[in-house]
């Protein structure tokens, strides 16, 4: 049986699955006569609860499991909330293995495509909405020279990828990937070389991409067929700081890069780059001693610390608070830089292999995975838990959009299918740009639960993730306040499966969403979750 702790009328679960990552969640006790809920939960409820004239009655029960379970869900929309930033959704695009040839085939390739990017790759992410892609990599970005990448692409130098392996013919440059985040709708997001390249060049890739004035290098944009800036609205330090530097040497560089970048772009906004918390607190420690010497009125130089594949919720909470206690309260926020979700490669390395660089990728089987539903799942529970963070997480990347690892689309010559993750950004892309409202659920459900209203109040989505593999779950959706009776449609899109489902060239509408259904009942909204399901709903002024 599970602790619970009163604290005023609210009941404090501490959830009993701590390898979801999960943090405490809320039942509240209400003062309602609410008999109509008794009859709906039944007698095959997995706990037994008590609702009277006085407050709720703190008796839980266990119940013989079953092959359903039934719970309460209530959505609190007057609570105060955070906006679910849109950069959530971003993933990267990154010279190393087929990610580029995934999206770019040129302006002479059989495969159909518009200006030389893959039409089919095009409109898959044109349909994710607006959001984010950085640009160059990952480590691909510690040994890229950016001036490789500009001008006529027959003129552009072939060089060596120093970690990946094999030759980049440079044809994916700036200009490409600012071209394509105008066709997709997203916001740029560009790595400039910190650990082999110098100051200068990054101040100058600034002024090419940003610069209004009349500059060489806002003029070399010019002469290469782009008169007004990018407006490349992210720009980041580096990727391998943890391993290169000391916290108190990064400090220092970011101390001294941050400010001429500001000096040049006082509109973009800067990421640097972040690790465990010991080595955060030196890092910031370190930064924030630089700056009492200094003059601080554009105070913090950078808005973000980023994270690589944070595990938990408090590794979010504890680096924003981090950043409160040695920066100001709600000056810098936290956005995580890298993480993924994958199955196996295609083709596992030989035992005894050790991960080295350069990686040749003459096996691109190895840079490759499997998406089943049980990944696509995972993917949902990391994207709920930047969502639960948005008033401190404001972007995220993920590894990669194309082709590796825990690709969205996969592409092959002409075939293309999009993959399970895919559809998990699909169908959570309705929390976009919504405010965060409160989520009352018990935490031993073992369901995954956020839900977002638009400003006007006038739309509620609410997305549910059951991971149980062999149980399903009817839950009763209440909205507290005056939006519930407003609401009187619903709509509801269901992605499930066997856990090993996935698609394939041969097979690539296998997992896809269907239509779901609920009902709307005095009480509330009834819906069925599938086992191993994910399933959104959203909920419509009529």
């Amino acid at each position: 049986m599970q602790a619970i702790t009163r604290r005023g009328r609210r009941w404090y679960h501490q959830p009993a699955d701590k390898s979801q990552g999960r943090t405490s969640m809320q039942v509240r006790s209400e003062r309602r006569n609410d008999f109509s809920l008794r009859g709906w939960l039944g007698s095959t409820v997995g706990a037994v609860v008590l609702f009277g004239l006085a407050d709720l009655t703190d008796v839980v029960q266990a119940a013989k499991p079953t092959s359903t379970s039934r719970q309460i869900i209530t959505l609190v929309p007057g609570e105060p909330s955070a906006t679910i930033e849109e950069g959530l959704f971003g993933y990267l695009i990154e010279p190393y293995g087929r990610n580029v040839e995934g999206i770019w085939v040129g302006e002479d390739s059989s495969i159909p495509h518009q200006e030389g990017f893959r039409l089919d790759t095009l409109q898959a992410f044109r349909r994710l909405g607006p959001t984010v892609v950085r640009f160059p990599g990952g480590t691909y970005a510690e040994t890229y020279h950016w001036e490789d990448g500009i001008g006529p692409r027959a003129q552009r130098p072939r060089t060596f990828n120093y970690y990946w392996g094999g030759e980049e013919d440079n044809h994916f440059g700036t200009g490409e990937f600012l071209r394509y985040c105008e066709l997709v709708g997203a916001d740029s997001w560009i790595k400039v070389n910190l650990l082999t390249d110098n100051l200068g060049n990054a101040l100058k890739w600034m002024q090419y991409c940003n610069y209004e004035g009349t500059t060489h290098w806002a003029n070399l944009r010019r002469a290469h067929g782009h008169p007004e800036p990018y407006g490349v609205k992210y720009w980041s330090t580096n990727n391998s700081a943890t391993d290169a530097f000391s916290p108190e040497r990064y400090a220092e560089l970011v101390n001294q890069w941050t400010f001429f970048m500001r000096q040049v772009d006082q509109q973009s906004k800067l990421v640097v780059r972040g690790n465990d918390p010991t080595w955060n607190e030196r890092f910031v420690a370190r930064y924030a001693e630089l700056r009492k010497s200094a003059d601080t009125s554009r105070d913090p130089l950078f808005h973000y610390l980023a994270l690589f594949y944070p595990g938990s919720d408090k590794a979010l909470t504890g680096t924003a608070g981090l950043l409160d206690r040695y920066l100001g309260a709600n000056r810098t926020d936290v956005v995580v830089e890298e993480w993924v979700v994958r199955g196996k490669s295609f083709q596992p390395p030989a035992p005894g292999w050790k991960f080295s660089y350069p990686m040749e990728f003459q096996d691109p089987g190895f840079h490759e995975s499997h998406v089943h539903v049980k990944q696509a799942l995972d993917t949902a529970v990391q994207l709920h838990r930047f969502m639960k963070h948005a008033d401190r997480v404001k972007l995220a990347t993920f590894l990669y959009g194309q082709n590796l690892w825990g690709a969205l689309i996969r592409t092959d010559g002409p075939r293309f299918h999009l993959t399970p993750n895919y559809h998990t950004f699909d169908l959570l892309k309705q929390h976009k740009g919504a405010r965060l409202i409160g989520v009352e659920v018990d935490p031993a459900s073992g369901l995954n639960v956020v839900a977002s209203t638009d400003k006007q109040g006038r739309r509620v989505t609410v997305s549910l993730i059951n991971r149980e593999e062999e149980k399903s779950s009817e839950a009763l959706l209440r909205i507290t306040g005056s939006a519930d009776g407003r609401l009187t449609k619903a709509k509801v899109m269901v992605l499930s499966g066997d856990p090993e489902d996935e698609n394939t060239f041969d097979w690539p509408d296998k997992v896809q969403p269907r239509a779901g259904r609920a009902q709307r009942r005095p009480a509330g909204w009834h819906l069925r979750c599938p086992p191993a399901s994910l399933t959104v709903v959203t909920l419509e002024d009529g």
